[in-house]
């Protein structure tokens, strides 16, 4: 055993012990305290260790049972004085050579005496203590031959213990060689002030005293978490073991929100996974999504979960995930088309897929969202190809009817995480307008949206910082400033244009503009 001084040195460090079949596991915090006798100079006193003592040589400190009396005058008594060694004392113990010998007074007086040291634990829960110590005494810990009221040389108190605890087999020694043991001690130590005691018992008129160090190690408890991976068919959520099986070899990862520092482990074969030897700390837990499928389960994308003292074993945190359907298929979210048939609106009908989000003030509307319109061009350009002018007023926009002010037309779909969005657009707008994706604005610059005869393009392939998984919505922002009378007849286009044309491509391969 290596002697230190008195301190406390506390790893919170995170030892990684490998990746098992499914699992992960570290090591936990663990506190490691050091004492010894002789904190001083030799002459002088120990500024660590106080006493209580008995009045006589060769009488045990008390003849009867310590109680918590007998250990407060120890914690409050004086200090230990530290000296050298008497012949024929061991000079240094082999295992602590920094130690040095202590005693009631300079002279080495023989009298039984209760030795006190104070030692702090910071862990606010315990699993596991050991006590490793090593002594020389003069004459023995505990007491001995008749009278035997105290048999063990080492106690405990704290605020489990406030009267004392007793460490079983803790007696013996002697002042010639050094004694070493090993004591398990969970169970005995607490979150806080501790003091350890040594009862060193005279057995003549002599001398007496004591030399020892001792090491408590202390470890937390660590934390468990487990779950599974399942096909979550219908997407719903909730995990049907007849109809839904689980998935082996996807990625979970485990992120400290404190320092960032991530740990990942494999579904096994029967598709669960595990982490042991968790830390105490707060969480996120996440999966790492492959091609083809997207998230169901849980809502948020991950768990943020905490291990402490109360929480250690963490379970049923499962991931659920369902193939995307629409690979490769076409979103269509042409204005004045119905999405069931697919055919064209009736003029004057809501848009099931477009919607106002905002309206200027004057504009009277039950609530947002609300219905935008199939209308008939006026002065506008003639329809594109499978599109529809809309309006926020069934009848368009009248020459002065609808206020003046910005409205905002918005459509949103659906996309899997796992494939490469490409968005494409056509528009045209009275009076100009502005196009946001996912609230991004993305309005093109050339041509500029800002007519209702010549539309505006544009492309949007894969980019993750536009395109999520899950709802996306794209809007349209057009302010309308068209005065109370219409411009020359002579300037009217002979055909229709759609106010908005857009179609969304969900597919890998180079986006084909929709017809």
């Amino acid at each position: 055993m290596q002697t230190r001084s008195n301190t406390v040195r506390l790893y919170r460090g995170v030892v990684w012990l490998g990746v098992l079949a499914g699992g992960w596991t570290a090591a936990a915090a663990t506190q490691v305290i050091n004492l010894k006798s002789g904190n001083g100079s030799v002459g002088g006193a120990d500024s660590q260790i106080r006493f209580t003592a008995a009045t006589a040589c060769m009488q045990p400190l008390r003849t009867a049972t310590f109680n918590a009396a007998d250990f407060l005058a120890a914690r409050t008594g004086p200090n230990a004085q530290i000296i050298n060694p008497f012949s024929p004392w061991i000079a240094v113990l082999p295992n602590c050579p920094t130690a040095k010998w202590i005693a009631v007074n300079q002279q080495g007086g023989p009298y039984s005496a209760l030795y006190a040291i104070r030692f702090d634990v910071s862990l606010q829960c315990l699993a596991s203590a050991r006590l490793d110590i090593c002594w020389a005494a003069d004459d023995i810990l505990g007491d001995f031959g008749s009278g035997i009221y105290n048999p063990d040389g080492l106690y405990l108190t704290n605020s489990a213990y406030p009267g004392c605890v007793n460490i079983p087999g803790s007696g013996g020694g002697n002042y010639a060689s050094e004694t070493c043991r090993s004591y398990n001690i969970s169970g005995l130590v607490a979150t806080g002030q501790n003091w350890l005691y040594v009862y060193v018992r005279d057995g003549g008129c002599a001398v007496g005293g004591l030399n020892f160090c001792a090491t408590l190690t202390l470890d937390t408890p660590t934390g468990y978490i487990q779950g599974c991976k399942f096909h979550d068919v219908n997407c719903d959520g909730v995990w049907d073991p007849v109809a839904e099986p689980l998935m082996p070899g996807w990625t979970i990862v485990l992120t400290n929100n404190a320092t960032g520092q991530s740990y990942t482990t494999t579904t096994t074969g029967n598709g669960c996974y595990y982490f042991s030897g968790i830390p105490f700390g707060t969480y996120s837990l996440t999966e790492v999504m492959q091609p083809g499928w997207e998230r169901c389960f849980p809502e948020c994308e991950q768990y943020t979960v905490t291990i402490d003292c109360h929480h250690l074993d963490l379970v049923n945190l499962n991931f659920g995930n369902h193939r995307c359907q629409n690979t490769g298929t076409l979103i269509n979210l042409s204005t004045g088309v119905d999405d069931g048939s697919g055919g064209l609106l009736p003029m004057g009908a809501p848009d099931d897929t477009w919607q106002l989000t905002c309206v200027p003030p004057g504009f009277q509307v039950p609530s947002l969202p609300a219905p935008a319109y199939v209308v008939a061009p006026i002065y506008w350009g003639g329809p594109l190809a499978g599109s529809q002018w809309i309006s926020a007023d069934p009848n368009g926009n009248q020459f002065g009817v609808l206020p003046q002010g910005d409205y905002c037309y918005e459509a949103c779909f659906e996309l899997c995480g796992c494939v490469n969005p490409y968005l494409y657009l056509q528009i045209l707008e009275d009076d100009g307008a502005t196009v946001y994706l996912n609230g991004i604005n993305v309005t093109p610059s050339s041509p500029p949206c800002t007519s209702f005869v010549t539309p505006c393009t544009l492309s949007i392939s894969n980019s993750p910082w536009l395109f999520r998984p899950g709802r996306n919505c794209t809007r349209s922002s057009s302010p309308t400033r068209r005065p109370s009378r219409p411009p020359p007849v002579s300037t009217w286009p002979a055909s229709s244009r759609p106010r908005t044309r857009a179609a969304t491509r969900r597919a890998p391969a180079p986006a084909r503009r929709a017809a």
